[in-house]
């Protein structure tokens, strides 16, 4: 099939008879998986896939048994789509580039997909389709039948969320309502691969009413109650119920008339095991919201609590449409495991204090909620405890909860002295200031305390939160606990960013970046403020998971230097910090030029001085990196912070003169240098050295005595701007110069001489 579509596709287009061999696809249709480069993904036998390279090109494409089955080109973005059904063998395909390279890979799979009812059922009883396939992730069946409504008996045409893999298989819920008695045929198919499987159901003619269970197998911990349904057909105006236990020491029989179909034909029941345990109300801890409930017949105990405390138990529950002790006849039949209640950890999660935690449900409470054993002040202390077999009885409002089957939940201070226990906050006394959420499908329930408003819950304590169940309750034969410990900080807020002289540096950019830490939690609402001189910019947004905060501020159309204030809020809290705009990221960057200057001879003996600077000349702040060398060995190194037209305080090298020969030197930064050579003469004879002694010393006195002190005063300050940190002396100019003409006048009145 794959070569003789390549056949055609080389006729019709009169191209070679590789190119456009594997192009036989769905150009421009919609695709099921996408393969990138450096990939193996799995590829369902059916599916058509799209190559997302990174760039365009001609590829091949590389069977399992390594032949050439043809090339494709990419579009301009680097995407190809190929149905799969045209390879004609799975296994692992490669895909190489044009110089043979292998770009990726694939692994191409045959779905596997049957389907099966669950046996012969009458006409308006519901039954279970299950659907068994190789395929793990979940995907679509398209259901079809020449017979049936397909929508009707399933729902949808589509069949959504069906999985299966090793040892899984996903039921169907299919209902017979509008089918006569009969033989009905179904076909379906995986919406994207070449996977079809066929099933058979029976529909038989059955009583005029009914009455079975939603499923065959339910499962409740003792002390929690359980829902289930009983769905009917025929609207029966009676429905009994026998129940029995697995030991045989009970049994009980139940009608349920009055009943209510304006809804649906489904009768909704609750069964509460610490209700039957008690007998509460001479229900058996039944009841039901569209029927009545009446106890025809018990023997024995409902529920024996004792008995359950460390071991499970199994009931039957049967249903009938006319009395059982009379001529009912069976109808359907449900299991029951009643297991042991058991108890699991308290975690501790934080919300923002502004959190409306009073009008939320325990979803949304989780959803706003971040798992942190640090707590900051006023913000809201959430607790999960994850436990079971409480919910039967539990009181819906933290006022009531102590009081309750011997459940506590406490919080006991343990930062405090060596005589002292701490003081403990017992959850019913700040009902108040916190709200109980039940969520008995998930093992668990939570409580939210507002640590601002409860009294004793400060800044700087640490707390051990504690669920317990005390020997009061019938389920435990001790008492049980588990703890978990807290902290309550001060709540903190610091601004962070390029501070330099404890100014925020700003640049006047688009999406210029205000960022902050704190302690409060995720979530929380962050304002920011900026007061410019007859103009406000605001921004604002949340605090993220790790406690930082960011937002992008438009500074475009501010200059350079500009200065302000900015102020970030965190409710009552704030933070306000100078702050000035600066060159943004479109400005000339920082550049750095050197000015260095040294005689260019002197005598050997004579003092001769390398004075060296540096000058930012760009738009931008930046550092200086400089670097000396004297006779290739660097002398002095280092680093200056400058802002734009900013330089560096003078810097001086004293030269070795102890010896005549050349002395060359070079001053460097990242962007520039100088460089030069001093000359070291030979001094001569000694007459010469004898004149030259008595003359600098005249010289000397009357020219530096008085000039130098003054110079050298006049420009110490300057010493303190150097940034370098090598072996150079700011403060050298004045001085330089002085002995530069000293010198002169030393060597021509020698020369005279």
């Amino acid at each position: 099939m794959f070569l003789a579509a390549i056949m055609v596709l080389s006729v019709v287009a009169m191209s070679a008879a590789l190119t456009g061999g594997v192009a036989a696809s769905h150009a421009g249709s919609s695709y099921d998986v996408v393969v990138q480069e450096n990939e193996n993904p799995r590829v369902w036998d059916g599916q058509t896939i799209r190559f997302d390279f990174t760039s365009s090109g001609t590829y091949t494409v590389i069977a399992p048994d390594g032949s050439d089955l043809g090339d494709f080109d990419t579009d301009s973005s680097g995407n190809h789509t190929l149905d799969s059904s045209s390879l004609s063998a799975t296994g692992e395909y490669q895909v190489e580039d044009s110089n043979g390279a292998t770009v990726t890979n694939f692994t191409l799979t045959t779905q596997s997909l049957s389907a099966s009812f669950d046996g012969s059922i009458n006409t308006g009883q519901n039954t279970t389709l299950t659907i068994d396939t190789n395929r793990a992730e979940n995907f679509t069946v398209v259901a079809s039948s020449d017979d049936a409504d397909v929508s009707t008996v399933f729902g949808d045409q589509n069949i959504t969320n069906v999985k299966g893999g090793l040892g899984t298989s996903t039921d169907i819920a299919a209902t017979t309502a509008g089918l006569s008695a009969g033989t009905y045929n179904f076909t379906f198919e995986a919406h994207d691969a070449d996977a079809t499987a066929n099933a058979t159901l029976t529909v038989e003619s059955g009583a005029d009413a009914d009455a079975t269970f939603g499923t065959q197998s339910y499962t409740t911990v003792v002390g929690d109650e359980m829902s289930f349904d009983v769905q009917t057909l025929g609207s029966p105006d009676e429905v009994w119920l026998n129940i029995t236990d697995d030991e045989g020491y009970y049994t009980a029989t139940v009608l349920l008339n009055n009943t209510d179909y304006s809804d649906d034909d489904t009768l909704s029941l609750t069964w509460n095991t610490h209700q039957a345990s008690n007998d509460t109300g001479g229900m058996l801890g039944l009841s039901a919201t569209d029927a009545d409930v009446n106890v025809v017949n018990a023997e024995g105990a409902a529920v024996d609590a004792p008995s359950l405390l460390n071991r499970s138990a199994t009931y039957t529950f049967e249903s009938f449409v006319q009395d059982p002790m009379g001529s009912g006849e069976f109808r359907d039949v449900a299991s029951v495991r009643v297991n042991a209640r058991s108890n699991g950890p308290v975690t501790v999660w934080t919300a923002p204090g502004s959190t409306d935690y009073a009008n939320l449900n325990a979803t949304e409470l989780v959803g706003a909620s971040t798992q942190d054993n640090t707590v900051a002040n006023e913000d809201l202390l959430v607790l999960q405890v994850e436990t079971n077999g409480v919910y039967g009885y539990m009181a819906d409002d933290l006022g009531n909860f102590n009081t309750t089957g011997g459940l506590n939940l406490t919080l006991t201070e343990t930062n405090v002295g060596p005589y002292s226990d701490g003081s403990t906050v017992y959850v019913n006394d700040i009902a108040g200031n916190a709200s109980l959420y039940k969520q008995p499908d998930a093992g668990q329930f939570l409580v939210a305390i507002d640590t601002g408003e409860v009294a004793g819950i400060s800044a700087g304590s640490s707390w051990d939160a504690e669920f317990s169940i005390d020997e009061s309750n019938p389920y435990v034969d001790s008492t049980t606990a588990s703890t978990a410990s807290l902290s309550v900080e001060e709540r903190s807020l610091e601004i962070t960013g390029n501070f330099s002289d404890d100014t925020l540096q700003l640049a006047n950019a688009e999406d210029a970046t205000v960022t902050a830490e704190t302690n409060v939690a995720p979530g929380t609402a962050v304002n920011v403020r900026m007061n410019f001189p007859f103009q406000f910019v605001t921004a604002s947004g949340e605090v993220a998971d790790d406690g930082t905060f960011s937002a992008a501020v438009n500074l475009s159309s501010f200059e350079a230097g500009t200065q302000f204030d900015t102020r970030v809020s965190v409710g009552s809290m704030s933070q306000t910090v100078d702050s000035v705009i600066t060159a943004g990221p479109g400005a000339p960057p920082a550049s750095f030029s050197v000015s260095a200057n040294a005689p260019s001879e002197v005598e050997s003996g004579e003092q001769a001085q390398l004075g060296y600077s540096f000058t930012n000349d760009g738009e931008s702040s930046g550092t200086v990196e400089y670097t000396v060398t004297v006779n290739g060995e660097e002398v002095d190194s280092g680093t200056a912070d400058l802002d734009a037209g900013a330089s560096t305080s003078p810097m001086v090298y004293e030269f070795d003169t102890s010896s005549a020969g050349n002395v060359s030197w070079t001053v460097s930064t990242q962007h520039d240098s100088a460089s030069g050579t001093l000359v070291v003469a030979d001094g001569g004879d000694d007459d010469t050295s004898g004149d030259t002694s008595g003359d600098t010393s005249g010289d000397t006195s009357g020219d530096t005595s008085g000039d130098t002190s003054d110079d050298t005063t006049g420009d110490s300050d300057d010493s303190d701007d150097s940034d370098g940190d090598g072996g150079g002396q700011p403060g050298f100019g004045l001085v330089v110069a002085l002995f530069a003409l000293i010198g002169a006048a030393l060597l021509a009145l020698r020369r005279q001489n």
